[in-house]
Formats: structure tokens, C-alpha cells, sequence
């Protein structure tokens, strides 16, 4: 049988996901301010590209929530607030339990494994006591569930937000030291459960570790005076239960 080559992936394709991916590292740890323009010119001659795939980059993170494009004005970082926060952990609380619960319906004795091995990941992640390699060994456990959860629209839709919540879930990391090991338990926990096969643990468990989060990061919100707010009483937090917030 003659085994032909796949496609080539068009130049401008491949240029334009080396920008994407280099400019949404640094939007994610925060080493591209909220706010902060993106000269296309400047890109451009960062990147030694030509405009066509800076513009493609840029069109793709805006989609994803981490850019924000104005007519004639160009692009800038996305902001961070509380109401972009509320709308994606209220979101990214329904999903991931139901994701959670369906990977301990699903898991299998290789997926268990895996996730001990994850585990064991994000444990010497810790060790290091780098906020960055803590996110990142955490990132790893989530899209280890996504893919045992066996429910691909679901995996999809939290992978619609997953850019915006990488910024908050970082942001948590790197200003609450303690909010790793707090992580590492409520994992442990989590892990269990969906090797236990525990799906109604796994969904408790994952929704627990979910709120906490998202008060976390409120705070952090707030004290940095990224949003000057009122409470509203029919507020996203309040309609989920955390009104403390």
C-alpha cells in the first residue's frame, strides 16, 4: 500500500501559530501588561515575519478572549476583571465537574495510572516552588480528565475558554503562594476519586477546588484595584453560591 505524505502546513499557517503561541505565554504570566498594545509593526519585526501572520495570530487570540482589536487603533491584552472572571468560573464550574465526574465513570487502569503520574508531576512542581511550573504540571491533570472524561463536545467547549482561564488560574498561583499546596490536597483528593471511580466525589471534589479558586482570585482582584465595582445582588458569584465574594 503506498503511504502518501501528509499535507504541508502553509508557511503563513505555521509563522502565524510561533507568534500565537510566543504572545500568549507572555499574556498568560503576565509579562505582557493587561492593556498593553501590540504594534503590529513591532511584532513584525520581532518575530522577523511579515504582517500576514501577526494579523492571523492576533485575529485567533482575539477569539480566544486573550486580545482585543479596535478599528484603525489596533490590538491590546485583553483585560482582567472580575465580570470577565465571573462569566468564565461559573462556566469552568459546571464543565469541569461534569468532566470530572464522567473521567471517573470512564477511567480506565492505564488512565489511573496516568493520573498518578500527573500527580506525581504536580507534586515535584511544588518542590520547585516556581508558580509557572505549578501552573503548568496543573494544566496537565486538567486536560488528562478532559480526554478521560470521553465526551469530546465537552472537552471542546472548555477548550473555548481554557486561554482566559489560564491567565486567572496563573495570576492565583503566582500571588497566593499558598494557594499550591492548598491545590496539591484538594488534587490528591480529586485524583482518588476518579480512580476510585467515584463520580459523584469527583464532581463534589472538582467543584470544591473550582469556587475556592475563583474567591481567591476576587480578592486578588480586588486589592489590586484591576475593577472598581458594586455588588450586584442577581451577580453571576451570588447566583452560584458565593456571595461571600
Amino acid at each position: 500500500m503506498k503511504v502518501t505524505s501528509p499535507e504541508p502546513v502553509p508557511l503563513s499557517q505555521s509563522m502565524s501559530g510561533i507568534v500565537r503561541r510566543a504572545l500568549e505565554e507572555k499574556i498568560i504570566y503576565g509579562e505582557l501588561a493587561p492593556g498593553s498594545r501590540l504594534f503590529e509593526e513591532e511584532l513584525v519585526q520581532q518575530f522577523n515575519v511579515s504582517r500576514s501572520p501577526v494579523r492571523e495570530a492576533l485575529k485567533v487570540m482575539e477569539h480566544d478572549g486573550l486580545v482585543f482589536i479596535e478599528p484603525r487603533r489596533g490590538a491590546r491584552v485583553a483585560k482582567l476583571s472580575i465580570t470577565d472572571l465571573d462569566e468564565v468560573y461559573a462556566t469552568r464550574v459546571v464543565l469541569e465537574s461534569l468532566a470530572a465526574a464522567q473521567a471517573a465513570e470512564h477511567c480506565d487502569e492505564d488512565e489511573k495510572e496516568r493520573l498518578y503520574e500527573d500527580l506525581k508531576g504536580l507534586e515535584n512542581a511544588f518542590a520547585t516552588e516556581l508558580p509557572r511550573e505549578f501552573f503548568k504540571a496543573n494544566v496537565v491533570i486538567t486536560n488528562s480528565i478532559h480526554e478521560i472524561s470521553r465526551n469530546r463536545t465537552l472537552a471542546r467547549l472548555l477548550g473555548s475558554i481554557a486561554k482566559q482561564s489560564f491567565r486567572y488560574r496563573y495570576l492565583a498561583y503566582s500571588m497566593v503562594p499558598d494557594l499550591m499546596k492548598i491545590s496539591i490536597e484538594s488534587n490528591r483528593a480529586l485524583v482518588e476519586a476518579i480512580v476510585a471511580n467515584e463520580s459523584c466525589l469527583a464532581r463534589s471534589v472538582m467543584e470544591s477546588v473550582l469556587r475556592q479558586s475563583w474567591r481567591r482570585v476576587v480578592v486578588i482582584l480586588r486589592s489590586e484595584g484591576r475593577e472598581l465595582f458594586k455588588q450586584n445582588p442577581n451577580s453571576v458569584r451570588r447566583q452560584m453560591g458565593l456571595e461571600c465574594c
